[in-house]
């Protein structure tokens, strides 16, 4: 299992759960953050065993 595989399915997993923001930088450029979740602990680790699961089944 490679970590991009892992990272990537964790990213498609909590899609639901990302915050969405927009925050003005100091240059006033728009960043919109694409790793911020808002999500329970516990959720986030049933999400990263199940994908740990299907992974290491695919190997």
């Amino acid at each position: 299992m490679s970590s991009e595989a892992l990272e990537t399915a964790i990213h498609h997993a909590l899609e639901n759960y990302r915050f969405d923001i927009d925050i003005k930088s100091p240059n006033g450029k728009l960043i919109t953050p694409q790793e911020w979740f808002v999500v329970e602990l516990s959720k986030v680790e049933e999400i990263i065993n199940a994908i740990v699961a299907r992974l290491q089944s695919e190997q």
